[in-house]
């Protein structure tokens, strides 16, 4: 019984995430949606009996997930226009009403505890890997601590399986348990700013603090904030800034250039518009003409 409050109460943080979320980014477009959905449940409940008005709701909220799954408007709209169709065709008895909306309403629970249940077991399966990379004899105690450091932790742009993920690459990094909360809230704000999933800002954070030898301590947003400011006045975005990283860190993880020099070259050639792709050769022809 336990477990599947635990599930359900992911899911719904999930849900209230994804809310949040886009209430931050469009405050006045959620509330207008609000208003409404409201005015659609009134008109369809007042003009109609409540049989029929019910079955519109429905019909409209399964549309809504049609668009939500698929992402293709003719598809939502046409299971929009063909449920509509169909509910104004048949002429309703309570009988009628009662053996459409009972297995309706099983399937929805079924699909919803299925949902769960995977939500669940993928969540267990990322903190469980995580424990036992660090220390099999005591996996079940370190899952314990990595689950609390996650629930410790309100995020508004990361679900619980976004935390469990950054925290299993974490540990596959050998990056302290009592480190993992500081890396943890940087990955959150970092993702939320360039809308990169959890695992690749994860990855991203882990090279940068090696490379440039950064503490993943009570400073270490300070110190990534540091590099991202000496960006800030380049033509550049924050996923720019990632992937031209990314593609020539080897350089200075090889000693080939030390951190400081490699920041102004790396800015020199993303401020001429040399492409992220580009940069490795950009930085290494660099480094050959001082040579």
């Amino acid at each position: 019984m336990r477990e599947k409050q635990d599930t359900f109460n992911q899911a719904w943080q999930a849900l209230r995430n994804t809310v949040s979320a886009a209430y931050s980014l469009a405050p006045a477009v959620v509330i207008v949606g609000l208003i409404l959905l409201s005015i659609l449940i009134y008109i369809s409940l007042y003009f109609v009996e409540m049989m029929m008005g019910s079955i519109i709701i429905l019909i409209f909220f399964i549309s809504i997930a049609v668009y939500a799954a698929s992402n293709d408007y003719g598809e939502a709209v046409l299971a929009l226009v063909a449920g509509l169709l169909a509910a104004f065709t048949v002429q309703w008895t309570w009988n009628k009403y009662v053996a459409f909306i009972i297995p309706l309403i099983f399937f929805f629970f079924f699909i919803l505890l299925t949902m769960s249940i995977r939500l669940a077991a993928k969540n267990e399966s990322l903190y469980l890997q995580a424990a036992i990379y660090i220390d099999v004899t005591k996996s079940k105690e370190i899952e314990s601590k990595l689950r609390k450091l996650a629930d410790g932790m309100p995020t508004r742009t990361l679900g619980p399986i976004d935390k469990a993920d950054a925290i299993r690459i974490m540990a596959f990094r050998k990056i302290p348990i009592e480190s993992m909360k500081y890396m943890l809230g940087t990955v959150e704000i970092i993702s939320g700013i360039t809308n990169l999933d959890a695992k690749s800002v994860t990855l991203f954070l882990i090279d940068l603090s090696n490379a440039f030898n950064i503490d993943i301590g009570p400073n270490f947003q300070k110190e990534i904030d540091k590099i991202f400011n000496f960006y800030r006045d380049a033509p550049i975005s924050h996923e720019e800034f990632i992937q031209a990283f990314k593609n020539s860190k080897r350089l200075l993880i090889s000693n080939r250039v030390e951190p400081a020099d490699y920041l102004l070259m790396l800015k020199l050639g993303l401020t001429k518009g040399v492409s992220p792709e580009d940069i490795n050769d950009f930085i290494q022809e660099k480094i050959t003409t001082r040579q």
